[in-house]
Parts: structure tokens; C-alpha cells; sequence
């Protein structure tokens, strides 16, 4: 990605992401929506899932109750930990459904037991896509296929692994 990894960047990275992110999942979803979040500005992304949408997204909005999908983009220059996946986690439950996306520049052994312990213990799939899982997807929408595959794959990894 055209953009240095560390938390100097992590404004750049955001924008960069939802550009991303708009061409790969829109449409069948909807937006993505930024909403501010805290009081010292902070924004997260947010994707809507309509009705209509493919039929992996169908299987998100109906086994997590998502309505639309959070997404927290992590420009960290070393691979996220289970902590970094907290701040994405506290926003998922009853209103916003329990599943969110966490795109990250690396992706280590910490990030996936994250995931399986959020799936675990509290129901909450949260899935994290690295540079390398970003490229796959864009190579992917170019060739006339569903970028959905790598994360429908991700979410089987992480199901048959709790």
C-alpha cells in the first residue's frame, strides 16, 4: 500500500483503506459511512449490508446479527496483538451486530488467537485482513471475482479453529 506503516500515518492509512474498501465491497454494500466515535475525534468506518446483498454477506447479517460491518484500520508497523482487536470488539454487541473487520498492515499469531477467543468466548467475529489479504482481494475484483472468497475462507479458518 502507498503508505508508511506507523501510528504517524494512520490518518492516510484510513483514507487510503476506505478507497479500498469502497471499490472491493461497494456495491453490494452500502457507504462506507464514517461516524465520529470519541470525543477526541477518532472515526471508524462503517459498511451497510442491504437486504439484497451476496450471499456471504447474507450469512454475516444473519449469524451475527450485523446489520452492517465496523471497521477499524490499524497502520501498525508491527503485526496487531489481541489488545489492538479490544477497541474494535467494544463496539460490537446488540446494536450493531457481532462482527467487524480489522484491517491491519501485518497480521501475527497473536491477531488470530484474538479472533478465535472473540469467537469463543464472546460470539464476536471479528476478521483481520493484512496487506497481503488486501492485495489477493483487489487481484481478485479485477479478475471478475468475489473479493467476499478470501474473507469467507478467513471466517471458515477461524470457525474450524475454535
Amino acid at each position: 500500500m502507498a503508505c508508511r506503516p506507523g501510528i504517524a500515518n494512520w490518518e492516510k492509512y484510513e483514507r487510503l483503506c476506505e478507497k479500498i474498501l469502497r471499490y472491493l465491497f461497494v456495491p453490494p454494500l452500502e457507504g462506507p459511512l464514517t461516524r465520529l466515535r470519541g470525543e477526541g475525534g477518532e472515526k471508524d468506518l462503517a459498511l451497510f449490508i442491504p437486504y439484497d446483498a451476496p450471499l456471504f454477506w447474507q450469512n454475516i447479517h444473519r449469524d451475527y446479527n450485523a446489520s452492517l460491518v465496523i471497521i477499524e484500520c490499524k497502520n501498525l508497523s508491527r503485526p496487531v496483538r489481541k489488545n489492538d482487536l479490544a477497541q474494535l470488539s467494544s463496539y460490537l454487541g446488540a446494536t450493531h451486530g457481532l462482527f467487524g473487520l480489522a484491517v491491519c498492515r501485518k497480521h501475527g499469531k497473536s491477531a488470530s488467537n484474538a479472533m478465535k477467543w472473540l469467537l469463543r468466548e464472546q460470539r464476536k467475529l471479528v476478521l483481520c485482513i493484512d496487506d497481503s489479504k488486501i492485495t489477493e482481494m483487489v487481484r481478485l475484483k479485477e479478475s471478475g471475482i468475489q473479493p467476499e472468497r478470501v474473507l469467507d475462507i478467513l471466517r471458515r479458518d477461524v470457525l474450524l479453529s475454535v
